[in-house]
């Protein structure tokens, strides 16, 4: 028997094999060298050495955690039990999670596009450089993305079924999903139960989940509904809200903010909680009033378009809102995103463009399979603008890239169906036969090309890479020099990888620099603080003041100002019981070796340690004597940098000097770093 005819014969056969070449794909992932530890990477380190510790889901500083939910720290703690609690060990699961993503993509796409695309997108998937990469990092989209494309296959299985399975004939051109909304529903309100359930679990590893909530909602718009969708959607927004509900309530019980929103008080807290009970409200009403069963017209189709518009906007204006202070140029940054970050790691990225154009084509005619894929495209379109306008990471989009993998896999699939049958009445070799060849070798070659290849976030100077050996000496200088238990308050983002490195044995803190805006008004404060700089302890940002000593202002390079004031620096001494502080060199104006100068010429601090690299990566460590603790008459530091950005923003060298000037009653000192 020959080999297709057996495979096709014997399913279980056919997808061990299919498996296994992913699997094998796959490897170049989990070979792959370490690439840097940043910032978010090793706060989950130290969040996921809590919970292996039994410490609950805390931070370094021992509060709770309350600006990300710890299920990924959680998952990377299991590992830490089960394996020990090492680096190495902690990359086991995100390691993983590329041939899960894989395996996902692949029973997603087979599941509305049949077997052919599938495997095509199961293997450009695999070979794919930059999912590689980032699914070998300790970045949690990856994590992510496996509980969003779980939802997603969760979701294509309770669509109605193919239409071979209800006898009818594939034309060859159609989706494998079946659009006649007359056809028998799979009724099941268990799979969206399961599979709002998983996107609740998405939600908890990193809240861009939530852009999803309305998907089946947005899908019966354009391709309609059938009896039994009044369970089913309640079974999904059960689902979702069973998984993540506790979440909103720990942060608020814990902060008295609402998750993503902030004060409970505040406007756009009070717009969303206005907007989840109106939200219940028409749902309820829905399930009332609405039809058991609805075929998609011009007036669903409206309404679909005015939803989006709507939830891309009301999105948009929140996240515009809560994100740091940028300078937008939305037209211009996302072209260069597109060409820049885009184009060089979604590859091949012009037939993933293709694809997209294709299934786009599909959606227009309300193809449910089609449809399915393409509505969190436009469900996140405010997520994503906001990304390519800031410059963001593209990780931040990785669930968008492994559905662009389903997309190719069901355009190639469909253009090689066309060229086959447009040219199987002529016995000889067409142009249709020609274009199927070059498509199978060129895909081919692009996947022996890739067959190896895993890219990574480019090595970068010591400063940016967290697991390096300023930390190793510092870290084994406290643990032989500093009894377990000192606090310690560290100017570096570094303070999680020395926790880690230091089994945990000391509360870490940050110095309290916060995100600024500049408030040019002569007769307000000169800055007002925003947030703190990973935004989890907002609600304890100090409120402005007149009587506000900034010590250090900076401009940050991904496009916003901050600062350090030396009276938040003195309260949150004297409120964390501060026993020791560790100040490191250049960190791209989180910290600067212009400190020094402060914690040299204070008498409340007693220098006991330097380590160094070189004149930019050193540490040092001063004893505070508590008593001694009083304000300086110091001048700010600005960089000169700063200085220049200032003078541009306010359009002459006059009117920064006197700007300037407002920032501390001792004046100001331009500095280099």
């Amino acid at each position: 028997m020959a080999l297709p005819s057996a495979l096709y014969q014997n399913r279980t056969l056919g997808a061990a094999l299919a498996i296994g070449l992913l699997l094998i794909l796959c490897i170049p992932a989990f070979e792959a060298p370490r690439p840097p530890v940043n910032s978010d990477q090793s706060l989950y380190l130290a969040e996921a050495l809590n919970i292996a510790e039994g410490n609950g889901p805390t931070y370094p500083t021992g509060e709770p955690i309350t600006h990300r939910s710890p299920l990924y720290p959680a998952m990377l703690a299991g590992v830490f039990k089960a394996a020990g609690t090492s680096l190495d060990n902690a990359y086991v699961m995100p390691r993983l999670t590329v041939f899960i993503n894989v395996l996902l993509v692949a029973a997603l796409t087979r599941t509305l596009f049949g077997n052919g695309a599938a495997l095509a997108a199961g293997v450009t998937a695999a070979v794919a450089p930059f999912v590689r990469g980032i699914g070998s990092t300790l970045y949690l989209d990856s994590t992510l993305s496996m509980f969003f494309l779980g939802s997603m296959f969760l979701l294509a299985l309770a669509q109605p079924p193919r239409l071979e399975s209800l006898g009818y004939e594939n034309d060859g051109e159609s989706s494998a999903i079946s659009p006649d909304y007359g056809l028998a529903w799979k009724r099941t309100w268990q799979l969206h139960l399961a599979a709002g359930a998983m996107l609740g679990a998405a939600l908890l590893v990193k809240e861009t989940a939530i852009l999803f909530v309305p998907l089946p909602l947005a899908l019966s718009l354009v391709c309609g509904f059938d009896a039994g969708w009044k369970p089913a959607y309640t079974g999904w927004l059960a689902g979702f809200a069973a998984v993540s509900a506790w979440w909103w309530v720990w942060v608020y019980a814990h902060t008295g903010d609402l998750f993503l929103a902030g004060p409970a008080d505040g406007g756009l807290g009070l717009l969303l909680l206005g907007a989840c009970v109106s939200g219940a409200a028409v749902y309820v009403a829905t399930l009332k009033l609405a039809p058991e069963s609805l075929k998609p017209n011009r007036y669903t189709w409206a309404l679909f378009a005015a939803f989006m518009l709507v939830w891309n906007a009301a999105f948009f204006y929140a996240l515009d809102r809560v994100a740091y202070e940028y300078d937008s140029d939305y037209l211009g940054n996302t072209l260069t995103y597109v060409q820049n970050v885009v184009s060089g790691n979604v590859a091949p990225f012009p037939l993933i463009v293709l694809a997209w154009l294709w299934l786009m084509t599909g959606a227009s005619k309300r193809s449910r399979a089609e449809t399915l894929v393409l509505t969190p495209v436009l469900l996140s379109l405010s997520w994503t603008l906001l990304v390519a306008d800031r410059l963001v990471a593209l990780r931040d989009l990785l669930p968008l890239i492994y559905l662009s993998y389903v997309a190719l896999g069901a355009g190639i699939t469909a253009f090689l169906r066309w060229t086959l049958s447009s040219s199987a009445a002529r016995p000889s070799i067409t142009s249709g036969h020609i274009a199927t060849l070059a498509a199978a070798v060129a895909l081919g070659l692009w996947a022996v090309w890739n067959g190896s290849a895993v890219r990574h976030e480019t090595s970068v100077a010591v400063q940016d890479d967290w697991e390096n050996s300023l930390v190793h000496m510092t870290a084994d200088w406290i643990e032989a020099n500093i009894p377990p238990g000192a606090t310690i308050m560290s100017s570096r983002l570094y303070y999680s990888q020395v926790y880690f490195e230091t089994g945990g044995e000391y509360p870490i803190h940050q110095l309290p620099t916060v995100e600024v805006a500049l408030n040019t008004d002569a007769y307000g404060v000169p800055l007002e603080r925003h947030t703190s700089l990973f935004r989890w302890e907002h609600h304890l940002v100090p409120e402005d003041s007149a009587d506000d000593r900034w010590l250090y202002m900076t401009y940050y390079p991904k496009g916003y100002f901050i600062g350090l004031a030396e009276n938040d620096l003195l309260m949150e001494l004297r409120r964390r019981d501060v026993d020791y502080v560790l100040v490191t060199s250049y960190d791209a104006g989180f910290s600067s070796p212009s400190f020094n100068r402060y914690f040299e010429e204070n008498p409340g601090f007693e220098l006991v340690h330097t380590a160094s690299l070189n004149r930019l990566d050193e540490a040092r460590i001063y004893r505070v004597n508590k008593d001694d603790v009083a304000p300086q008459a110091k001048p700010a530091m600005v960089r000169k940098s700063t200085a220049r950005q200032l003078e541009e923003r306010l359009g002459s060298q006059d009117a920064m000097l006197a700007y300037l000037g407002r920032l501390n009653p001792n004046g100001f000192e331009l500095v280099d770093r």
